[in-house]
């Protein structure tokens, strides 16, 4: 492995392991303002406090997978394995049936309608954007 490669993944690792360990900080130094909380704080103070409970207790609605979640997964999971499913069934009615283009069309087949459909979606949200 070059020289480079092995000093990039120790430095990622050691990235990895800095930014947990502020954050096992952060979370400790919040346990500690929220026990030392003043009742009579100033408004920035209290949102302090409150990103703090945030943190150290979050809610566990906001970590739940939504029923929009999962049936947009469902979706894209279908429409890829159809995808994948015609592009098989094209490449395969070819009458040399190279098995290097059946591949790369079944490929092909499995990876297009998840993208379409990922920027059907970026086109909705801008237009959302723009409309609101």
């Amino acid at each position: 492995m070059p020289e480079a490669t092995v000093i990039a993944v120790a430095a990622s690792s050691q990235a990895a392991v800095a930014t947990y360990e502020a954050k096992k900080a952060e979370k400790i130094s919040c346990i500690n303002y929220i026990n030392t909380y003043n009742p009579k704080a100033s408004p920035e103070e209290m949102r302090t406090y409150a990103n703090c409970v945030q943190l150290v207790y979050p809610d566990p609605e906001r970590t739940k997978f939504t029923d929009l979640d999962i049936m947009t997964f469902k979706i894209i999971a279908i429409s890829a394995v159809i995808g994948a499913f015609v592009g098989f069934v094209l490449s395969f009615r070819q009458q040399d049936r190279d098995y290097g283009v059946v591949f790369g069309m079944t490929f092909l087949g499995f990876l297009c309608p998840p993208i379409v459909l990922f920027f059907g979606f970026l086109i909705f949200l801008l237009i959302r954007f723009i409309v609101s």
